[in-house]
């Protein structure tokens, strides 16, 4: 829901807007996980200055993200001591030889290279402070607040506040709005097949409930008469 906020204004990495988007559904939240190494010393955000810290691969989501959660801390990436940008398994492999001290990853809970890197030399969450969230809330819509459950990565024992912004199906606003409604009915009449055993978490979370979370662009039509007839109203 961040990149369709960007793409609908032409901001941050779109030379031009994208006038064609169309919202359908809210997936699943894409939770930021900020990880330090566990004996570097590091345990809050504000720790970052002056250390080594990759804010994800050029011109992603993940960059964004990281930029403006330093932002609500005062921290610029001047204030870095070294910035990588770099993919999230190439994250994990710098982690691991200790090429960096920090990363931010934008991903869905129990991203395995998270728990690789738990698992294989220790690993930190960092919270974000609830002045720092709320800055976050107030000025950029499609972030939503949110916690890594204690105990989803090796060595991690408590809650750890974050923000998320949504994964969110999106579609052509030239595409057919009855073809839309069915397709928004078809996954949000039968999410208890998403939720079956063997599903990913992210999806067991999916709702009716949560399904505007998050809602940064305009809802296709089709989408939008489903949402009244359920009686929500978006």
């Amino acid at each position: 829901n961040d990149i369709a906020y960007y793409a609908e204004r032409g901001e941050q990495m779109f030379d031009e807007k994208i006038e064609n988007l169309r919202a359908v559904t809210s997936l699943y939240s894409e939770v930021v996980h900020i990880l330090a190494l566990k004996d570097s010393g590091i345990e809050s955000v504000a720790d970052l200055r002056g250390r080594k810290v990759s804010i994800g691969a050029p011109g992603s989501g993940t960059e964004y993200n990281a930029r403006q959660i330093l932002e609500a801390y005062g921290i610029s990436l001047e204030d870095l001591g070294l910035v990588e940008r770099l993919m999230n398994t190439e994250a994990g492999e710098k982690l691991k030889d200790g090429h960096i001290e920090a990363a931010f990853l934008t991903y869905g809970l129990g991203a395995p290279v998270i728990e690789e890197t738990a698992v294989t030399i220790g690993i930190v969450l960092l919270p974000i402070g609830e002045e720092q969230r709320q800055r976050l809330l107030d000025r950029y819509p499609y972030y939503t607040a949110d916690e890594i459950p204690a105990g989803t990565y090796e060595g991690v024992a408590d809650a750890v506040p974050t923000v998320a912004v949504m994964a969110w199906l999106v579609a052509s606003a030239d595409l057919d709005e009855e073809l839309v409604y069915q397709m928004t009915a078809s996954l949000l009449n039968n999410l208890e097949r998403l939720h079956s055993e063997s599903a990913p978490a992210r999806l067991k979370a999916m709702s009716l409930e949560h399904a505007l979370d998050g809602l940064s662009i305009q809802l296709h039509p089709g989408s939008r008469r489903f949402y009244s007839e359920k009686g929500l109203n978006p």
